[in-house]
């Protein structure tokens, strides 16, 4: 009977150690994979970012260039970031080349972007279809006012220049 409580203690004790290597293989494994991942959505996240913060730039500046490599610290961790003008199938455009980095992920990033110069004639964003855009019904009422042709600073009406009031794809209603 003692050998017998021996074997079942040592048997036990063998199954349990087994199973507990497994379990901290797999925790080990899943964190792995997590940090892999959140890396690769955290060096995502930077490029991505760093895009944004161009294009506004040129949003300020549209003559905005750096064709040098610059770095750039952000999220505690760092891009490279370059911009240059490019020619793409005879159409001038501007390249933002970028070299996000964290822990031990890099992503590179190129993005083909053109500034449309405001104030241009016929300028119109392409999200602007009128004054008031929507794909919703449309309903004013009381002394509201919408004029999309475009005025001179004393209030007179420019000639053949300017957008359209309303523009939707439901039912306007005045």
């Amino acid at each position: 009977m003692g050998k017998a409580i021996i074997i079942y203690i040592l048997g036990t004790l063998s199954i349990f150690l087994i199973l507990n290597n497994n379990v901290n293989e797999k925790i080990t494994s899943t964190t792995d994979s997590v940090s892999v991942n959140y890396s690769s959505i955290h060096v995502r996240n930077i490029a991505n970012s760093v895009v944004d913060m161009l294009f506004a730039q040129l949003g300020d500046n549209s003559k905005y260039r750096i064709s040098n490599w610059t770095s750039l610290n952000m999220f505690e961790g760092n891009a490279k970031y370059r911009i240059v003008d490019t020619l793409v199938s005879s159409d001038s455009l501007i390249k933002i080349s970028i070299q996000a980095k964290y822990f031990n992920e890099i992503k590179n990033v190129d993005v083909l972007g053109k500034v449309a110069v405001v104030g241009s004639p016929g300028f119109v964003p392409p999200s602007v279809k009128a004054a008031i855009s929507t794909n919703n019904n449309v309903v004013t009422a009381g002394n509201l006012i919408i004029d999309g042709r475009n005025h001179d600073l004393n209030g007179n009406i420019i000639s053949n220049d300017g957008t359209l009031a309303v523009w939707t794809t439901q039912s306007f209603t005045h």
